[in-house]
């Protein structure tokens, strides 16, 4: 009877308090038949055993993870439990707590994320992470400790184990079931702006990745990558073109840009040599430069997933 609060074991009811860390219950989510309980820096596994006295048996099992609000854990495909805490991005996957973030990636959000992670009733924004099961990323949307109430956006691959950033603010995400075409109660969760837009980057899958903003959110956004250097310290290079392979995302020419980078060597500053040129119909762009080093930098409009570059580089002079 789940409106009975009586505790009595018959009807397996029972309260406890969780006193081994200090702090109150941020934050809790379903692992399996299990549940996990977090607190700031503190996580509790819980067991619900039907004929123990207790009916909830509890283990800490980290003294450094946890999570800030309830909106700092969301869970993958395969179960695995993620939680955003002051220092760090964890995930239990019912061996182990891990700290996904390194070194850089750890200083990065010390020095740019806000210790004030906010609540849902204060009008402000929240810090909050979502699991996007089309792209199989965990995107952490946070407050900025250096610009008030805007949003940092950066995203996690726990396949390659690589992190991304975004250089849209989007005040929230949040995932649905397709076919939610409005919000009735997450503008309030969230507290956004009642003129705050939503769109989708997959809307062909059974579940959504909505994205709130006060700019156009529907594909309207941009993202891109930076290569390393191609070339060699012995003799100039010519790069004449190259091509961009991809599997998904918006594909349409005019919606790729990409900057040609040269340098005489690996201690020299980059100039770009070739700025905002377009992608003609086969993917490709005409970058024409001749140096010793190459660095290409690629911008796309709204979401893509790029497998490969192939590049037309040949030694000064060769044929």
């Amino acid at each position: 009877d789940h409106t009975n609060w009586v505790p009595s074991p018959t009807t397996l009811c029972a309260y406890g308090r969780l006193v081994e860390s200090d702090g109150p219950i941020t934050a809790a989510a379903a692992f399996g038949d299990d549940v996990v309980v977090c607190k700031h820096n503190s996580l509790y596994l819980g067991r619900f055993e039907a004929g123990n006295a207790e009916v909830w048996v509890w283990e800490k099992i980290s003294n450094s993870a946890g999570a800030q609000n309830q909106r700092c854990v969301a869970s993958d495909r395969e179960g695995r439990v993620y939680m955003l805490g002051a220092d760090d991005l964890y995930v239990w996957d019912g061996a182990q707590v891990k700290g996904l973030m390194g070194g850089v990636i750890r200083e990065w959000f010390r020095d740019n994320v806000s210790w004030d992670y906010g609540t849902q009733a204060s009008g402000a924004p929240v810090t909050h992470i979502v699991y996007d099961p089309m792209r199989e990323v965990v995107i952490i949307n946070a407050v900025s400790r250096v610009t008030s109430l805007v949003m940092l956006t950066i995203s996690y691959c726990p396949r390659s184990k690589l992190w991304a950033y975004a250089t849209t603010a989007y005040e929230a995400l949040a995932v649905a079931q397709r076919g939610t075409t409005s919000w009735p109660t997450y503008p309030e969760v969230f507290a956004l702006a009642s003129s705050s837009t939503f769109g989708s980057g997959n809307t062909t899958a059974n579940r959504y990745l909505y994205e709130f903003s006060s700019a156009q959110p529907n594909g309207g956004a941009t993202c891109g990558f930076t290569t390393g250097d191609f070339g060699s310290d012995f003799y100039e290079s010519e790069l004449k073109t190259v091509r961009v392979r991809d599997i998904a995302g918006n594909t349409t020419s005019a919606n790729r840009r990409a900057w040609g980078m040269k340098r005489p060597d690996l201690l020299s500053s980059l100039t770009t040599a070739v700025a905002n040129t377009t992608a003609k119909s086969d993917g490709a762009f005409d970058v024409r430069q001749s140096e010793k080093w190459h660095r290409l930098k690629f911008q796309f409009l709204g979401h893509v997933e790029v497998t490969g570059i192939n590049l037309d580089l040949t030694k000064q002079g060769a044929k």
